[in-house]
């Protein structure tokens, strides 16, 4: 892979880790502060499971994002 390419997958990468870092904030937060039905007043119970999964589902994606990494950007590379 070239230099230039190898720069632009870091930056996209870069950019991934940095929105699930912001939303594992976001998930977290609203699990402590609302607890397992943060939005019971306006969201239906699926989608409060939904965004409360999220503060379990986020960190682990950015963990395999960091951890496979390399593996990741070689084999989708052209």
């Amino acid at each position: 892979m070239s230099p230039g390419r190898r720069g632009a997958v870091a930056a996209v990468v870069a950019v991934h880790c940095a929105a699930l870092a912001f939303g594992t904030v976001a998930h977290v937060s609203d699990l402590v502060t609302g607890g397992l039905r943060p939005h019971a007043a306006f969201a239906p119970w699926w989608l409060d499971a939904y965004w409360t999964s999220l503060a379990v589902l986020d960190p682990l994606a950015l963990v395999l994002l960091l951890w496979g990494r390399g593996s990741a950007s070689t084999c989708c590379a052209p």
